[in-house]
């Protein structure tokens, strides 16, 4: 029997979907199956009306999918959430880890602002809850908004005990829980407690879903709760979902609106950019804000018969036309999501996108006269229109340049269309650009120039001015290229008797700037490389973008920076890549790796990363060549060391030998002499002594990390202390002091800094056994030594003598109070500190895990913000 079309088409895309695929446009599925366009067209339609298909029209060409197949029904609960695999993936996680918790659902605590979408979330669990057979299906669902009752203290309780009734072996939802009165937070508290305990007589109980916004946390009733509650879910604002989850909304929304007022909504593309670029944090306000732009367009078109409603920018408030001016700096984030020169028209269940592209035969200068006519009619101001249309000068001229190669075949057809003299002096600009700029160009590109160029000439028309700022930029950032479209426009004047302003020679100037057209790669991943150094990973980028023409992103460390000092300038700088297909970066050593994890942890953004150890492999060369009498022995051990292309492997499977460092100020001849000293007055079998010069404190740190990472090092030998945390310092007159056997005591101490402050420390121990009533000092001890070493080492500092001890009183004292349970006085500034100092804050809150369950004790921020300042204090 013969397999239908339609049976094909929805095999084909199952395989698409197996494959992880990001679905197939009709074109592709035209030319597999070898079907004609039309009927594959016409049969995807029918699919997508049975819902066996999904289209997917944000994408353009339009993209088909197979809708998701042998999924459960509770695993797709939480899918119909926006960002439930993006910003949400970690909330969604931790309530399904919360529902399906062995023997008893867990309660929650969810922290949210008011319009993040926390009621739709409960809703979810709620739902996932049922789906999983947690719930039966006619359990309750009870909300209470404790906002309602805050001036009624009798009536709060009152509503309380009534929910807890009501919603036994289903859910409570307490919604703003922190206006719960005296009595209530004590019935609640004992509840939670309980819940922890199997017993016959409250498996009745309802999970308890509590909510709070995130800037109660520092309300002592925060602390009580999160003493008794495991899982802490946070929900996101929405400028901090990303510009794709904020364009799903203003998706839904607008359709929603096509359904209440049963007519189509047509909008164009500055109206989503503005939607999507205005300030805004809350998803409810967003909503608002679409409503009211289509009410008003509704009034207005109310007595015209229209198949759909026209909403313009002028419907929408200053507020959000006000996002148009971060157009410029977001224009490669929102190029991804919204297609130019576009109409989308919303309908009840889909999105239609409509091209209004000019003709392929119109000029730039076309476009410009068009799209200036069309923002006055769309009701915007001469300065909107005027940013508007610089800001996608660019953009536009790149469609323009691809619009004139594909109507160029060869140079003959190019010779019929252009005057020989234009071939002539295009042909004399790219051999000099060529030449110059070490850059080859593509045919294309030759064939776009002369076809600009001829029009130009012969329509003879006067050039609509470019903004002087936006001319200087591209100037300042692309100066050969402008002296070489200058010469080029010289020589135009000269041969054709025309005056060409500066404005045509920054638009020619443009051609020269880009040596192919190469498919669009705003879809693709974005490329980060980062690396230790000045100018080191720009230049990087730099050399790869000329040889591949691809946007590399870069980002410099600087050896003076610490890892505490950058996460928030790397972090902006993740940020402002374009990330919604993920960025892969590639860095060269140290905490880089740390920082972007903790990045992508806090973003959601998806990173992956390539550790390209170039750094370490050429200190390591410097080494090793210092140390060698010829450059073939230096070969032969280098070559063996990195035979592997492996190299960061090379250094991880390594097997640590011992070494000691020897420095000098005065450069690298005074290391080495003490290196052959101590090698030829004592036998240190197994020990190599590394020369090193110090000539600047930053990079001898460096050279020591480096060391470090393949030996053992057991000390420092120098003429001063260079105080460097961890590694013992011997003075080198101990060294011509000491006879072979005292030497050897001297090289084999611990660290002496580290000694000194555990010898300090039993002193205080002692005395605090005596003070400390609810805590074993001694067992204290250990763990809290090793909280202060470990926090050192993620923060890549030295914590002072003074401060290191202050800080273990501190400390010990703390997890006596709380113990007692005392509660930590409240730090007006918390939020400021915590906000200022997230990379520290984070390092604490880390290691801080240890000793909340070593003592049983919730350490508040408010105290880490103590902490934070003992350590601040040490930095300063």
């Amino acid at each position: 029997m013969r397999i239908k079309n339609r049976d094909l088409i929805l095999e084909f895309l199952g395989k698409c979907y197996e494959n992880e695929s990001r679905g197939a446009t009709t074109s592709d599925i035209s030319k597999t199956l070898q079907m004609q366009r039309t009927n594959v067209s016409k049969l995807l339609n029918e699919l997508c009306a049975e819902g066996l298909v999904e289209k997917d029209s944000t994408n353009y060409p339009v993209i088909y999918r197979r809708t998701k197949m042998g999924k459960s029904r509770e695993a797709q609960i939480f899918e119909t959430l926006i960002g439930y695999d993006g910003s949400l993936k970690r909330a969604v996680h931790l309530a399904k880890s919360a529902v399906l918790y062995p023997k008893k659902s867990l309660n929650m605590l969810l922290l949210a602002k008011h319009g993040t979408g926390k009621d739709l979330f409960i809703r979810k669990i709620f739902e996932f809850a049922v789906a999983s057979d947690v719930c039966a299906e006619d359990a309750p669902f009870v909300k209470m908004n404790c906002l309602y009752y805050k001036d009624n203290a009798e009536e709060m309780n009152a509503k309380f005990n009534e929910g807890l009734i009501a919603s036994e072996n289903g859910f409570f939802f307490i919604d703003n829980c922190h206006f719960l009165d005296a009595e209530s937070k004590t019935h609640l508290s004992t509840i939670l407690d309980n819940s922890y305990v199997k017993n016959p007589d409250i498996d009745h109980a309802p999970i308890i879903v509590c909510s709070m916004p995130p800037m109660m946390s520092s309300d002592a009733f925060f602390d009580n709760i999160t003493s008794k509650i495991s899982i802490i879910i946070s929900l996101p604002e929405l400028n901090e979902r990303g510009l794709y989850e904020r364009f799903k909304f203003i998706e839904k929304f607008f359709c929603n609106e096509a359904h209440e007022s049963g007519c189509q909504i047509k909008v164009n593309s500055e109206v989503l950019i503005a939607l999507l670029l205005y300030p805004c944090d809350n998803i409810k306000q967003l909503f608002h804000d679409i409503r009211q732009a289509c009410a008003s367009a509704y009034s207005r078109e109310l007595e015209v018969e229209k198949e759909a409603i026209n909403v313009l920018i002028v419907d929408f408030s200053h507020n959000v036309r006000s996002g148009l001016l971060n157009y410029k700096n977001k224009r490669m984030d929102v190029d991804n999501i919204i297609r130019e020169e576009s109409d989308y028209v919303f309908n009840s269940d889909k999105l239609s996108i409509l091209d209004i592209r000019p003709k392929e035969n119109e000029s730039i200068y076309d476009w410009i006269n068009a799209k200036k006519l069309e923002l006055h009619k769309r009701g915007f101001s001469s300065s909107e229109i005027n940013t508007i249309v610089n800001v996608g000068i660019e953009t536009e001229f790149n469609k323009y340049r691809k619009n004139l190669f594909n109507n160029t075949i060869n140079k003959e057809q190019l010779s019929q269309l252009v005057d020989s003299k234009i071939i002539e002096l295009v042909d004399d600009l790219l051999a000099k650009a060529s030449s110059l700029l070490n850059r080859y160009y593509a045919a294309s590109i030759h064939y776009g120039l002369c076809l600009h160029i001829q029009a130009l000439v012969g329509k003879r028309v006067a050039t609509h001015p470019i903004k002087i700022e936006k001319m200087m930029e591209f100037i300042e950032h692309n100066k050969e290229e402008y002296s070489l479209a200058m010469s080029l426009c010289d020589r135009i004047t000269a041969a054709y008797d025309i005056e060409l302003p500066i404005d045509e020679i920054v638009i020619i100037a443009m051609f020269l700037c880009t040596h192919n057209v190469g498919d669009d790669q705003s879809r693709h991943p974005s490329l980060l490389v980062a690396m230790h150094g000045v100018g080191v990973a720009k230049a990087l980028a730099e050399t790869v973008k000329i040889l591949n023409d691809m946007t590399i992103y870069s980002y410099d460390l600087s050896l003076n920076k610490k890892p505490l000092d950058a996460y928030e300038d790397i972090k902006q700088t993740v940020l402002n890549i374009p990330h919604e297909n993920g960025i892969l970066i590639v860095y060269d050593m140290g905490s880089l790796k740390d920082i972007f994890n903790m990045v992508a942890i806090e973003t959601g953004i998806r990173i992956k990363l390539i550790e390209l150890p170039v750094t370490l492999m050429l200190m390591d060369f410097c080494r090793k060549l210092m140390l060698s009498e010829n450059v073939n022995d230096a070969y032969d051990v280098l070559v063996n060391r990195f035979k592997s292309l492996d190299a960061s492997a090379e250094y991880e499977t390594m097997k640590k030998s011992k070494a000691i460092v020897s420095f000098c100020m005065t450069g690298e001849g005074g290391a080495v002499q003490i290196k052959r000293y101590i090698e030829q007055q004592f036998k240190l079998e197994g020990i190599e002594i590394i020369p090193v010069q110090l000539a600047e404190q930053s990079l001898f740190l460096q050279e020591l990390n480096t060391i470090s990472k393949e030996k053992e090092i057991l000390c420092i030998v120098g003429t001063f202390n260079p105080n460097v945390y961890g590694i013992p310092f011997i003075p080198i007159e101990d060294i011509f002091n000491s006879d072979n056997h005292d030497l050897s005591q001297l090289l084999y101490q611990d660290n002496l800094n580290k000694q000194d402050f555990l010898s300090n420390s039993e002193t205080i121990f002692e005395h605090l056994a005596k003070e400390l009533k609810n805590i074993d000092a001694l067992e204290a001890k250990d763990k809290l030594i090793q909280f202060i070493f470990d926090v050192e080492k993620d923060m890549g500092i030295v914590v002072e003598m003074n401060e290191k001890i202050g800080l273990l009183v501190h400390l010990a004292c703390t997890l006596d109070r709380l113990k007692a349970g005392n509660i930590t006085p409240n730090n007006l500034n918390k939020e400021e500190v915590i906000r200022k100092n997230m990379y520290l804050y984070r390092i604490i809150v880390k290691h801080m895990i240890e000793l909340e369950k070593a003592f049983s004790v919730n350490v508040s921020d408010d105290e880490i913000c103590n902490i934070i300042y003992i350590l601040k204090k040490s930095r300063s």
